[in-house]
């Protein structure tokens, strides 16, 4: 990414447009996108989310008047690039670079909550001890979100 085109945007610019995407990625209407369009037991639900993404920064590029260079990178990736030493933009970013685990971080040996599961095959609800059948051998659980 070092040889990435420079757009010639500005801080002020980036911040905006960085606003701006956050408010489309987090918005009831992607969100319903997600819904409607993704099928988490297609092996192809990573392409589509990120189909989602490159919808969501064309549509910011052009309420900017901005011309989509040809392999643009994504706006967080190409913000990130050019202006990773400028803490205003890297304040902006924090919904993305800081969303990950929190106080509640299980570690090794920690004991797990028995929280609720749903299947998103059928819908159905079961506690996560469900799936833990060698109570002798312990659990390793692996999560995701398409959000």
């Amino acid at each position: 990414m070092s040889n990435m085109e420079d757009l010639g945007w500005d801080v002020e610019l980036a911040i905006n447009i960085v606003r701006r995407q956050k408010e489309l990625m987090l918005a009831p209407e992607t969100m319903e996108s997600y819904k409607e369009r993704l099928d988490f037991k297609e092996s192809d639900v990573i392409v589509n989310i990120k189909g989602i993404w490159k919808e969501i920064d064309y549509r910011v590029l052009n309420e900017f008047d901005i011309k989509v260079p040809p392999r643009f990178p994504g706006i967080l990736a190409y913000v990130y690039t050019k202006f990773s030493g400028n803490q205003q933009v890297l304040k902006e970013l924090n919904y993305v670079l800081h969303s990950g685990p929190g106080k509640d971080v299980l570690t090794i040996g920690s004991a797990y909550p028995d929280v609720q599961l749903v299947s998103v095959e059928t819908q159905e609800k079961f506690p996560l001890s469900r799936l833990h059948l060698h109570k002798e051998r312990p659990l390793l659980i692996v999560t995701s979100s398409a959000s």
